[in-house]
């Protein structure tokens, strides 16, 4: 028996086994605080993703905005590890402004992941 192409039609239905669609809503996602502590033990996974700061009311506002890790470096100092990062802050315009761990953790505690 040979089949005509014509009569036959395509499954409408989805591989169950494939992987699900993915799409991505826009929407900003707060940061947790186990996702800061992932951030400043792996600084890499900072790099290509864009976050925005909003300080708690009370707290200096100047870096209020989008910004992202632009590099990060790690050093020995005074028998400890070291970390610098280079951020880029959307309030501060084109310049990269160093940071410490310290300044790092407040800014991520008080943004949300954007991109």
């Amino acid at each position: 028996m040979v089949h005509n192409p014509a009569t036959i039609t395509p499954p409408t239905t989805q591989n169950p086994l494939g992987p699900p669609p993915m799409r991505h809503s826009g929407k900003p996602k707060a940061i947790t605080d186990s996702e800061v502590e992932e951030y400043l033990n792996n600084p890499q996974i900072l790099l290509g993703k864009q976050f925005l700061h909003a300080p708690p009311v009370g707290v200096e506002q100047d870096c209020k905005g989008l910004w992202e890790a632009d590099s990060y470096s790690v050093r020995m100092l005074d028998r400890r590890i070291d970390y610098e990062f280079l951020v880029h802050l959307e309030a501060f315009g084109a310049d990269l402004l160093p940071m410490g761990k310290d300044d790092m953790e407040f800014l991520l505690k008080h943004s949300t992941l954007v991109v």
